[in-house]
C-alpha cells in the first residue's frame, strides 16, 4: 500500500516540533512533515520515516512509530494541526505502530490499513480509495511485497 499525493504540498523539511511554530502561521499551504525514528535515546531504534500531512488545519499521519508519539503530537499541537486519521502503510515487522497510543490520547482519532494486511483497524483500505484531509487528498496505490503477508 503506497499513498500519493494527488495535490501539491509544500515539502517544510522540519525536523523538530521547536521547528513548526512558524509552520502553524502559514495555513493557505498543505503542509508535509517528515520525521524520523532514530537510535536511543530519542528513538525507538527503527529507522522509520512517519509523515504528518494537513490541510486547512486537518492532518492524518503515515507511520507512526510507538516511541515516537510524544514527539508527534508535540509536531501536531506546535503547528495547531487536528489529526483525524492514522494511517498505516502496510503490517510493520521492524517497529510497533504508534496508532494505538495515538488513539487512546485522541478520542475519536480513527486508524487505517490495507485490508489485504489482515490487520484491525476503522478504515480497511482498498487499491484506489482515496483520503481526504482538508481539500487534499491521498489516493491508494497497491504495492505488494514490501513485507511478506502484508
Amino acid at each position: 500500500l503506497a499513498l500519493s499525493m494527488l495535490t501539491r504540498c509544500t515539502a517544510r523539511g522540519l525536523p523538530s516540533a521547536r521547528g513548526l511554530a512558524a509552520v502553524a502561521e502559514r495555513r493557505r499551504a498543505a503542509e508535509f512533515l517528515q520525521l524520523f525514528d532514530g537510535d536511543a535515546p530519542d528513538g525507538g531504534g527503527s529507522s522509520t520515516y512517519t509523515y504528518i500531512l494537513a490541510d486547512g488545519g486537518a492532518a492524518v499521519i503515515i507511520d507512526p512509530v510507538l516511541e515516537q508519539v510524544d514527539r508527534d503530537l508535540a509536531a501536531l499541537s506546535a503547528s495547531g494541526l487536528t489529526l483525524t486519521l492514522a494511517v498505516n502503510t502496510h503490517c510493520h515487522a521492524d517497529h510497533i505502530t504508534g496508532t494505538g497510543e495515538l488513539k487512546r490520547r485522541l478520542p475519536g482519532l480513527r486508524s487505517a490499513i490495507a485490508r489485504a494486511a489482515g490487520a484491525k483497524a476503522d478504515v480497511l483500505l482498498e487499491a484506489g480509495e482515496e483520503i481526504g484531509f482538508g481539500q487534499r487528498r491521498l489516493r491508494v496505490l497497491e504495492t505488494p511485497g514490501h513485507t511478506d503477508g502484508c
